[in-house]
């Protein structure tokens, strides 16, 4: 073969240290890795290279550029545990909504009290219940039936009102009284049994069972909607019907002192 194809094989030799062409000059030898530190003419290794990792940590990152601010948000932070606007709401149909809270399900309670196009299925319930519990009582008649349903609604509106001042006021709940509101609603959905009461001789046993179940949804919703402990929901529900039976008395003997006075 001619000088050229010996080039490769030529260039290897030279640079371990082969035989060279003459005229050329000769390479310098390798220098070893003295350690400088001991003395010796030891070679050392030189330093590992350090593995390639694809996913750095952040906690390798400055204790500065652990969070990084965009448009005045918190990229990398989580959202606070009361942030309501981060927390998706499931959807479930009206239907599922009323099974689920009669079968006292926090989920259910959870779900209507963030979702704020549910308050007019929560008075569907409210005024749905005052029907059955009507028809249950034997009383008929139209205007018995939209005197309950309104009897029902104001009383709900009242209720909720009173228990949102005691709950979120006087005990540190977090919740707005839209979404009491809508969770108390919901509450009555046990009240569709009360249509029950027409059975001779189990009428009352029908409205005792159906009036414990009730309070159970409405300890409940209340626990889930002020997002406290179920004593404290217990005791909210306890002031608030001390203070719609001082409420009634009020309005009761005020407008039985108006009727003295009338005449």
């Amino acid at each position: 073969m001619g000088r050229r194809g010996r080039s490769g094989k030529d260039t290897e030799a030279r640079g371990q240290g082969g035989t060279r062409e003459p005229g050329e000059p000769a390479l310098p030898p390798p220098k070893p890795n003295i350690n400088r530190r001991s003395g010796s003419n030891k070679i050392s290794p030189g330093p590992v290279p350090r593995p390639f990792r694809s996913h750095a940590s952040p906690f390798d990152l400055p204790r500065d550029a652990r969070t990084c601010t965009v448009k005045g948000s918190q990229a990398l932070s989580p959202p606070a545990p009361g942030d309501r606007a981060m927390q998706p709401v499931p959807t479930h149909t009206f239907t599922q909504r009323i099974i689920g809270a009669a079968r006292v399900d926090p989920v259910i309670y959870n779900e209507v009290e963030h979702d704020t196009s549910a308050t007019g299925q929560a008075a569907m319930v409210v005024a749905f219940a005052a029907v059955c519990s009507a028809i249950g009582n034997l009383e008929g008649g139209l205007g018995v039936m939209i005197g309950a349903i309104f009897s029902a609604i104001v009383g709900w509106l009242i209720w909720s009102a009173v228990t949102y001042l005691i709950g979120d006021k006087l005990l540190g709940g977090t919740a707005t009284w839209g979404e009491l509101l809508r969770a108390i609603g919901f509450a009555n959905a046990p009240g569709i049994f009360l249509i029950l009461g027409v059975v001779p001789f189990f009428g009352w046993i029908v409205r005792f069972v159906v009036g414990i179940w009730m309070l159970i949804c409405g300890i409940v919703a209340i626990r889930e909607a002020l997002d406290f402990s179920t004593g404290k929901a217990i005791l909210t529900a306890i002031l608030g019907w001390f203070a719609m039976i001082l409420l009634s008395l009020i309005l009761i003997g005020g407008t039985a002192g108006q009727g003295i006075f009338a005449r």
